[in-house]
């Protein structure tokens, strides 16, 4: 292919005017950023489109603006209260074990809930009662049965008041009486 043929097939492709149906096609100016040279003794079709690059420099698309200072007052933010920890209950386990946890046995006789409220009173119950093989199996027990069992063998420690270790109280788990143990309870001899 010949240049001038290249410039023709470039020229119908921009300006549909010159084909066959040339009378049907309405005529489109093209336009160039820089006028094209004219001369009078040139043939049209060998004329070439020139286009000058950009004269203006480009643009960034967001120009930074001044900003102006906040007058408002920031003040230190009050120390956030550390989430409290949530104790992870293994219900399946409980169920299948036949397992009860605090307050869920509604029939517990009275001296049993006035003996678990004086153990409560002057000995400290540790937060893993239920967690800890220690204080012996779940199986077929209440958190109440588990206490008074950790009582009966010695395994809570006694209160402290103002720092001081309270000395220890004898609390009968069967009559719920102070002053004596379930071994030496006169219901039970």
């Amino acid at each position: 292919m010949s240049p001038n043929e290249t410039n023709r097939t470039a020229k119908r492709r921009l300006d549909f005017a010159d084909g066959p149906d040339a009378s049907a096609a309405p005529k489109r100016k093209l336009r160039s950023s820089s006028p094209s040279p004219v001369s009078s003794n040139t043939d049209p079709s060998q004329t070439q489109l020139r286009f000058s690059p950009r004269t203006q420099k480009a643009r960034p698309t967001a120009t930074p603006t001044r900003r102006t200072p906040s007058r408002s007052v920031v003040t230190p933010d009050a120390p956030k209260p550390r989430p409290v920890a949530v104790e992870y209950v293994p219900r399946y386990l409980h169920q299948t074990l036949d397992y009860q946890r605090r307050g869920q046995k509604k029939d517990l006789p009275t001296h049993t809930r006035t003996a678990l409220a004086l153990i409560e009173q002057y000995y400290e119950i540790p937060a893993n009662l239920e967690q800890s093989r220690k204080y012996g199996p779940l199986s077929g027990t209440t958190y109440e049965e588990l206490v008074l069992q950790a009582y009966t063998l010695g395994t809570l420690a006694v209160k402290k008041e103002d720092g001081a270790i309270v000395s220890e109280v004898d609390i009968c788990t069967e009559c719920a009486v102070l002053g004596h143990r379930r071994g030496e309870c006169p219901t039970l001899l």
